[in-house]
């Protein structure tokens, strides 16, 4: 609903949603002008159950009727109380009248129900099942969603606040202290969610064969050379036959095989900006 426009609807109204499948509800307010346009409500716990359920197996009463916005939004705040929202036979999540983002003593009382909530096996196997379905199970490098960015420092500092004031309130995730292993064996993790299910596995020949196609001068990589930067930790990868580079770097003082290699930062795509160092 438009809030600017709240008060220029026909009918102000309090409806009742209900899942034909667990009997489950939802109690909201719609401003429209016509009676018959088919809402369901906007909670987004009622929109996961629609999505999941489908449209056909809900249904709409209507409770109230009004002429303005103040009166519904009035006996809204009268029906929808603390029974109704902290109900598992609803779909609300907050108290009635108000509209809008919920207030930070709302979220609290639904972090504080959900604290300690145990999550079903069949819950975290359709929760695999999805990943897989929809393609973010197991990815990484330039597939990843994050790959190429970054958190910026207020952010960083945001979510490490956060999780200090979880941890001193006592929140702990859903999947807290609980392991893949405890739900399933080895055996079964692997033919369900495996990351290498479906892979096609090289006979003991093949490996022979690309082995020899990718060792000594057949490598891409032979003859390649890692130069280390005297003072910094800093290395460039040097091709094989880059004579230049290579003379380059060692007039700078830069050594071959250098020490600290793991710990040092390949500079290699920036090198002139080090190379009279």
């Amino acid at each position: 609903m438009n809030i600017k426009n709240k008060y220029n609807y026909k009918f102000y109204t309090i409806y009742k949603t209900t899942n034909l499948i667990n009997n489950k509800k939802y109690i909201g307010m719609h401003s429209t002008n016509n009676l018959n346009d088919n809402y369901l409500g906007s909670g987004k716990i009622l929109q996961k159950a629609i999505k999941k359920y489908g449209k056909e197996n809900f249904t709409k009463e209507i409770l109230h009727i009004f002429d303005n916005f103040d009166d519904m939004a009035n006996k809204e705040r009268e029906i929808i109380n603390s029974d109704i929202f902290e109900s598992d036979e609803y779909y609300n999540l907050k108290e009635g009248g108000d509209g809008g983002r919920l207030s930070e003593e709302i979220i609290n009382k639904i972090a504080n129900k959900n604290k300690g909530r145990q999550v079903s096996k069949e819950t975290i196997e359709k929760s695999l099942q999805s990943r897989i379905d929809n393609g973010t199970w197991y990815k990484s490098g330039k597939d990843h969603q994050f790959y190429g960015k970054n958190h910026s420092d207020s952010t960083k500092k945001l979510i490490t606040k956060k999780l200090k004031e979880n941890y001193k309130n006592g929140y702990k995730v859903w999947n807290d202290g609980l392991k893949l292993s405890e739900i399933y064996t080895e055996e079964e993790r692997k033919e369900k969610y495996g990351q290498n299910k479906n892979k096609h596995i090289h006979s003991k020949e093949t490996i022979l064969k690309l082995s020899k196609m990718s060792s000594g001068s057949n490598n891409p990589s032979f003859g390649s050379k890692w130069y280390g930067h005297p003072t910094k930790l800093i290395k460039c990868y040097v091709k094989n036959g880059d004579i230049e580079l290579e003379n380059k770097l060692i007039e700078n003082g830069w050594k071959e095989k250098p020490d600290n290699y793991m710990k040092r930062k390949s500079i290699t795509k920036n090198i002139k900006d080090y190379i009279n160092d």
